[in-house]
């Protein structure tokens, strides 16, 4: 159902402020119209909320064939040795999404930039499956103390408590530099472009305009955002 692209082609780059690298791989799938397929003709987008994540969208899982694709890719890339990996990839998620919360709507910590774990071995993924128009992901550090890679659960709470207090210098989705952040490196989307990443490691969508907002599989934003841990 989903075929890996054999002729992908890998790029590394280094996120500043950080000893890590993003790995962008353009021509992921062989056959990409098949996730736009299963999005309009099987998928059963599930409210805002619903996966218990902070995601401001709709989303479902992915087919297990999909998960294959991307271990084919993982393994593939750390025998190129283009992506470093020292253990065995267990992939846990495959979240198959559509951005439609409205800025309006957001809650204070949907404004600012995340990480998705404290874990070095976890990692995330996301797969776009829309134009460059619709943003890509951008990496941050935490002003304050410069951070843009988290470890310490006291280290992340603290940044928590200084979002609260600064609530109203956010506006919105983030997309570049703010009070307490500052961006560091952006990667832009492009269909059937996926790219890898620590989750520790802060990082937000970027997210701006309506054409981002939308409940529309053809002209919103729709990504496949899967993560794995290196056992």
């Amino acid at each position: 159902m989903y075929t890996l692209n054999l002729d992908y082609q890998a790029n590394v780059i280094a996120i500043p402020a950080t000893n890590e690298s993003v790995v962008v791989v353009d021509d992921f799938l062989a056959n990409p119209e098949q996730v736009i397929h299963y999005a309009k003709t099987t998928a059963y987008f599930n409210p805002p909320g619903t996966d218990r994540s902070f995601y401001p969208g709709k989303r479902d899982k992915m087919p297990l064939p999909y998960k294959r694709a991307l271990s084919e890719l993982l393994n593939s890339l750390r025998d190129r040795g283009v992506l470093q990996l020292d253990g065995k990839v267990d992939i846990y998620r495959n979240e198959l999404s559509l951005t439609t919360v409205k800025e309006s709507q957001l809650s204070l910590f949907q404004k600012a930039p995340h990480i998705d774990s404290l874990d070095n071995k976890d990692y995330a993924t996301v797969h776009y499956l829309c134009s460059e128009q619709h943003g890509g992901t951008s990496f941050y550090c935490y002003r304050p103390t410069g951070m843009a890679q988290f470890s310490d659960d006291n280290a992340v709470k603290n940044m928590l408590k200084s979002i609260q207090h600064h609530a109203h210098s956010f506006d919105g989705y983030i997309q570049g530099d703010s009070e307490l952040f500052e961006r560091v490196l952006s990667v832009p989307a492009k269909f059937n472009r996926i790219i890898i990443y620590q989750g520790n490691i802060l990082h937000s969508a970027d997210l701006k305009g309506q054409h981002n907002q939308q409940d529309d599989i053809d002209n919103g934003r729709l990504s496949v955002a899967s993560f794995f841990y290196l056992e």
